[in-house]
């Protein structure tokens, strides 16, 4: 079994998507299942930006996997360029075949290659399974998080 790593293509959102769903089935039902304008428009923003990425893993060319990688340039710590992922995702059926250990390991990689002194993720507070995965693969705890919705 090989998992490669690639840039995700447009006609991947359709198997993109239900990886989402799995695992937070209320975003499905605001949707109705359907890939809306918004996320098309999102899409084609990973596609022409050159500091947002959007990666899927493939067993056997099926999306098995996806991954948002980010580089954001700030000047805390005398200047940096911090990387973010973001959406880490695995179809239920590849878990535990190392889909999202390799994602992971080659979005550092890509931020190592840009030079970034920080790769940063947040992780919601119930998911104790996947705060355990990123402590494997070296990632420490270190801050809160706070949002603010916007309505």
């Amino acid at each position: 079994m090989t998992i490669e790593i690639r840039i995700a293509h447009s006609d991947d959102l359709p198997s993109i998507l239900p990886l989402f769903w799995d695992d937070r089935p209320e975003l499905k039902q605001a949707c109705d299942g359907q890939i809306t304008d918004d996320m098309y428009r999102i899409f084609d923003h990973f596609a022409t930006s050159k500091d947002h990425f959007l990666y899927v893993a493939t067993i056997d060319d099926v999306v098995v996997g996806t991954l948002q990688l980010s580089f954001i340039p700030q000047f805390t710590y005398n200047g940096e360029i911090r990387a973010n992922i973001e959406g880490v995702f695995v179809a239920n059926h590849a878990q535990g075949k190392g889909v999202g250990a390799t994602l992971v390991e080659f979005a550092i990689e890509q931020s190592r290659y840009q030079g970034c002194k920080i790769v940063q993720l947040v992780s919601n507070q119930v998911r104790e399974r996947a705060h355990q995965f990123y402590e494997r693969l070296g990632f420490e705890k270190s801050h809160y998080g706070f949002k603010y919705y916007m309505e």
